[in-house]
């Protein structure tokens, strides 16, 4: 299901794909369950303009400086430092 819905809403070919972590958390004060996937895949950079204001790629440490939504900014320094320290 995972890859399907990557493919379907990205364009994205998965080659392999595994949970990361779950959590549950509260947004607009009502409970979800989620689950968070780390994969390998193959993708050539393709959007529709139509659909998008902007876009910019960054790194780890500009990252960390963004307000990102949700608990987004949790989950990519839980990444960081489990594959990079």
């Amino acid at each position: 299901t995972v890859i399907r819905e990557i493919k379907e809403e990205l364009w994205v070919d998965i080659n392999s794909v595994k949970l990361f972590f779950h959590e549950d958390i509260e947004f607009n004060w009502e409970p979800w369950s989620v689950n968070r996937f780390i994969c390998n895949y193959e993708w050539k950079l393709s959007m529709q303009e139509e659909e998008i204001d902007w876009y910019a790629w960054y790194t780890y440490k500009e990252v960390q400086d963004l307000k990102v939504a949700f608990n987004h900014a949790e989950v990519i320094k839980k990444a960081f430092d489990k594959w990079y320290l």
